[in-house]
C-alpha cells in the first residue's frame, strides 16, 4: 500500500488504494487485491482468467503498480543484491537486481472475435517448499507451472516464439530458471527479460512486463536482451542478443517467481490453441477447520500463547523461533489444521493449494524494518525485510509441509472462504485447498485455517 506513510491507519493499507481506484472509475464491484510478491502481476492475470472462463465477469481489468521507495531499495541492499550497474541477466558477469518503478494495466475480456487480439490461453502456480528469500535449488517448481499452463493452452515447446522470464540477474534466480526451462523443455526456445530497460519493478513487473511483450508481439518482434553477452548460467540458454524482427509470434510464455518460493506462469496466443476450452465447473466441501484469536487468548502474552500452541502439535522446528509473529500465527493455525484431520499425505504436493487472506497483513514487520531504516543509527535486516510481504506465511507453510501447488495471497477479500477456493482452484488439478484466514496487528490477533477437498 502506501509504503511510505505506514502506520496504524487503515488507509495506508493496499485494499483502501484498490477502492479508491475503483471508486474514482466508478465501478461497483469490490477489487480483488493480489500480494504475492514479484509474482503479484502474472498470479493476478491467472486469476483473471479462471475468473472469466468460469462465466463470473465478462471484462477484468488487471491493473499492477509499485514505488521505488526507500524502504524497498534498503530492504534489497540487505541481501546484497543490489548491482551498481545495469543488470545484465543470464550473463556470466551479472551482480545483481537494477530496481524500478512502474504501473500497468491489462484489460482481459470474454470476447473471442476480436481481431489481432492476444489473450490469456493457460496459466498456473506454484510452490518450491524450499526457501523464503532463495530459489529452488531444481527449478522443478517453476517448470511445473509454466508446463501445467502449456496443457492447458494446448500449445508443445516447439509452439513458443519466446519465453520472457523474470530474469532478475541474480546469480541464484538466473540458475534456477534455467533449470526449470530445461526441464519445461524450453531451454532451445529464445529467452528474453527486459529487466534492464525499466528495472524490476517487483509487483508490478508482471503486468508491466506482459504488456511489453504483447506489445513487440504485435509488431512480430522479440525483445532484446539487455545486458547480456555471454551465458553464464548452468543450462545454456539462447538469450536473445539483438531484437530480432519480422519474427510471428504466435504464442509466448511469462513468468515470475518471488519471495516465499511463489512461482507463475502464463502463455499468451493470438491463435486457436488446441486445446479443451470448456471449463467445468469445480466444487469444494469443507472437510474440517480452526480458530485461534486473541479473544480466547487473553491474558496471555502473543509470544508464549503461539509457542505453546505450536509445540502442541509440531515435532520440533527449528524455522518456527525465525519466523514474525504474522507467520508464527499462521503456520500454527495450518498445524493445528493438519493435526486435526491427520495430514495431507494422501495428495502429491502438486495436489494442494494454499490460499491466503488477510486484512493488515505483516504490518508489524513493515513498521520494524521502516523503523530501522529511519532510525539514527540505520540498520536494514534481511531477517525482517524478507517478512514484509503478505504472502511469505505461505511460503512458510509450504516448507513445513512441503506443499508445491497453486497458491495466491488476497488481501481484504474475506467474505466467502468456499467461493474463493472455487474460484481459484476451478480448473485446476487442486484436490486439497487449505484456506487460512491470518491477521496480526498489536494485541489483535486472528487466524481461521479451512481445509477444503474437491467433491
Amino acid at each position: 500500500g502506501n509504503i511510505d506513510n505506514l502506520s496504524h491507519n487503515d488507509n495506508d493499507y493496499i485494499c483502501c488504494l484498490a477502492n479508491k481506484v475503483a471508486s474514482y472509475f466508478k465501478n461497483p464491484n469490490k477489487p480483488m487485491c493480489v500480494s504475492n510478491a514479484c509474482i503479484s502481476g502474472v498470479l493476478a492475470t491467472v486469476y483473471a482468467h479462471r475468473l472469466i472462463n468460469e462465466g463470473k465477469y465478462k471484462t477484468i481489468v488487471v491493473v499492477g503498480g509499485d514505488l521505488l521507495t526507500d524502504f524497498v531499495v534498503s530492504g534489497f541492499d540487505s541481501f546484497r543484491s543490489l548491482s551498481h550497474n545495469v543488470c545484465k541477466p543470464y550473463d556470466k558477469n551479472r551482480d545483481g537486481i537494477s530496481l524500478g518503478e512502474g504501473a500497468s494495466t491489462l484489460i482481459l475480456s470474454d470476447e473471442t472475435d476480436i481481431p489481432n487480439c492476444f489473450y490469456i490461453a493457460g496459466g498456473s502456480s506454484s510452490n518450491d517448499a524450499n526457501h523464503i528469500s532463495g530459489p529452488s535449488r531444481t527449478g522443478e517448481e517453476l517448470a511445473h507451472a509454466i508446463t501445467t499452463a502449456m496443457n492447458e493452452a494446448g500449445v508443445n515447446p516447439s509452439d513458443v516464439s519466446f519465453v520472457n522470464m523474470h530474469g532478475t540477474a541474480t546469480v541464484y534466480n538466473d540458475e534456477m530458471e534455467s533449470k526449470a526451462l530445461a526441464v519445461a523443455g524450453l531451454a532451445d526456445n529464445t529467452v528474453v527479460s527486459t529487466k534492464a530497460y525499466f528495472g524490476h519493478t517487483l509487483g508490478c513487473s508482471g503486468v508491466l512486463e506482459l504488456a511489453v511483450s504483447i506489445s513487440f508481439a504485435e509488431k512480430k518482434e522479440i525483445a532484446k536482451t539487455l545486458g547480456f553477452e555471454e551465458t553464464g548460467t548452468p543450462v545454456k540458454l539462447n538469450v536473445s542478443q539483438t531484437t530480432i524482427k519480422n519474427k510471428p509470434c504466435d504464442v509466448f510464455v511469462k513468468t515470475g517467481s518471488g519471495f516465499g518460493g511463489c512461482n507463475a506462469a502464463v502463455v499468451v496466443s493470438n491463435r486457436d490453441c488446441e486445446a479443451d476450452r470448456t471449463y467445468e465447473t469445480v466444487s469444494y466441501s469443507q472437510s474440517e477447520a480452526v480458530e485461534i484469536s486473541s479473544d480466547v487468548a487473553s491474558g496471555s502474552d502473543f509470544k508464549t500463547y503461539i509457542k505453546g500452541m505450536f509445540a502442541s502439535v509440531s515435532e520440533p522446528y527449528m524455522k518456527f523461533s525465525k519466523m514474525d509473529d504474522y507467520c508464527k500465527l499462521g503456520t500454527t493455525a495450518v498445524q493445528l489444521l493438519l493435526n486435526k484431520t491427520g495430514g495431507l499425505s494422501q495428495y502429491d504436493p502438486y495436489e494442494v493449494a494454499l490460499v491466503i487472506n488477510t486484512d493488515s497483513g505483516c504490518i508489524e514487520s513493515d513498521l520494524a524494518h521502516s523503523d530501522n531504516i529511519t532510525a539514527d543509527e540505520y540498520i536494514s535486516s534481511p531477517a525482517i525485510f524478507v517478512y514484509t510481504l503478505p504472502n511469505v506465511v505461505a511460503g512458510e507453510i509450504s516448507i513445513k509441509n512441503k506443499i508445491k501447488g497453486e497458491g495466491v495471497t488476497l488481501v481484504n477479500d474475506t467474505d466467502d472462504p468456499k467461493r474463493i477456493v472455487e474460484e481459484f482452484c476451478g480448473g485446476t488439478n487442486t484436490k486439497a485447498a487449505i484456506y487460512l484466514y491470518v491477521d496480526k496487528c498489536g494485541e489483535r490477533f486472528s487466524a481461521k485455517a479451512i481445509l477444503f477437498v474437491r467433491s
